[in-house]
């Protein structure tokens, strides 16, 4: 379980930093932040949705 938590704060830092660089190096496209930051986390939310229903999963089975 920590693990599990621990592999989702890794994908939510490396996210953020991949964004980081994409504004970075994309800041010359006029893209609203706001629409970004929204999908960001929408696709966030989606992938610790996935994350959590794998993790409860598993702990169904293992029991």
């Amino acid at each position: 379980m920590v693990l599990t938590y621990t592999v989702a704060l890794i994908v939510v830092f490396v996210v953020i930093e991949v964004f980081r660089r994409f504004l970075y190096v994309y800041e010359k496209i006029d893209i609203p932040v706001e629409y970004v930051v929204v999908f960001l986390i929408f696709a966030l939310s989606l992938i610790l949705d996935n994350i959590m229903s794998e993790v409860r999963k598993l702990r169904e089975g293992s029991s």
